[in-house]
């Protein structure tokens, strides 16, 4: 499932712009001073280094998943936590924010003017 994640789309350049910004911290030097062997260019780095990293993470997934422990979040109480702050900005709503709000989904995914 990891796997099938990484090969994603947007995950070359996702994983090129972290590179990139973890090159300019003090903890990327090595990374910064490996770049000029891939041509300068980050973008050329991602192709050698993503097999490493998809199998760093089937690895780091499998011993998460054995140390999740659900009993740790108390599901009612995040239940209770949610139905409070989705009260609180219910109550905050008035009749012509409601009016707008329809308003604006109306035009936007019908195309109907209102």
């Amino acid at each position: 499932m990891i796997t099938k994640a990484l090969e994603g789309p947007n995950v070359d350049s996702m994983l090129a712009t972290k590179l990139d910004e973890l090159s300019n911290k003090p903890e990327g030097a090595m990374l910064k001073m490996m770049i000029p062997l891939f041509g300068g260019s980050v973008e050329k780095m991602v192709t050698m280094v993503k097999p490493m990293i998809t199998g760093m993470c089937v690895g780091l997934s499998d011993v998460l998943v054995e140390s999740f422990d659900p009993g740790v979040i108390d599901v009612a109480k995040v239940r209770k936590e949610l139905d409070g702050l989705m009260t609180e900005k219910l109550e905050l709503l008035t009749p012509e924010m409601v009016k707008a709000l329809l308003e604006e989904v109306i035009r936007e995914h019908l195309g109907w003017p209102v």
